[in-house]
């Protein structure tokens, strides 16, 4: 087999006899132009890395996830063709340096047309989107409820918060009144003592000269 793959896809055309017929052919590539690249080659197909948010923590095992995505597409009976093609490929890394070279052997090893494989290569398409659905209607609506939930609890404790403060604001005023009913009794309170002990000395040092005026005129 490999001898045949090689044949295809090295070999020199040799000169045709002049009036000769060429022999008909499968759907062999063409030596000139290079097989189009498959989505998830996982071998050349460079996949940028997600955008950073500071301090965010998406909760998701990303190497997992693309383990997991990568293993429903290729599971996908639609994608059977460039599974074969992909694998086939593979194959022919140690066969073969050249990536072009590669896809030309590969696609003769497994005898599919282009056509089917450009095909099959977009199935993977309809996968990710299946999943991009389970996703938003799993993990992304279970976060957006908890994000909701979240929310509430925040607005009701800072209604809380508003109504504690009035309270406060309140308590504050009545302390206040308080404080100031506590320093005028205080003060009410030691003019009492002040004008009480000014009347009792007064009525003392009263009744006192009148005890000296009665033993001064009666003799006692």
């Amino acid at each position: 087999m490999w001898d045949l793959i090689k044949s295809k896809i090295f070999v020199e055309e040799p000169t045709k006899p002049q009036g000769a017929t060429p022999a008909a052919t499968g759907p062999a590539p063409e030596l000139g132009r290079a097989a189009p690249a498959v989505q998830g080659d996982q071998g050349n197909t460079s996949v940028s890395a997600p955008p950073e948010i500071a301090g965010a923590q998406s909760g998701l095992d990303v190497s997992l996830l693309e383990k997991r995505l990568d293993g429903l597409i290729r599971a996908d009976a639609g994608f059977a063709p460039c599974a074969a093609f992909l694998d086939m490929r593979e194959n022919m890394r140690s066969a073969f340096v050249n990536e072009a070279d590669q896809f030309r052997a590969a696609l003769v090893g497994t005898k599919t047309a282009v056509e089917v494989l450009l095909e099959s290569a977009n199935a993977s398409s309809t996968v990710l989107a299946q999943e991009a659905d389970n996703f938003e209607r799993t993990f992304v609506a279970e976060g957006e409820a908890a994000i909701h939930s979240l929310t509430t609890q925040s607005e009701e404790v800072n209604e809380q918060i508003t109504a504690l403060t009035q309270q406060v604001a309140a308590l504050n005023e009545k302390r206040s009144g308080l404080v100031a009913d506590a320093s005028a009794k205080t003060a009410n309170l030691a003019k009492a003592k002040i004008d009480f002990a000014s009347v009792s000395t007064m009525l003392a040092s009263r009744y006192q000269e009148l005890a000296q005026k009665m033993k001064q005129h009666l003799g006692a």
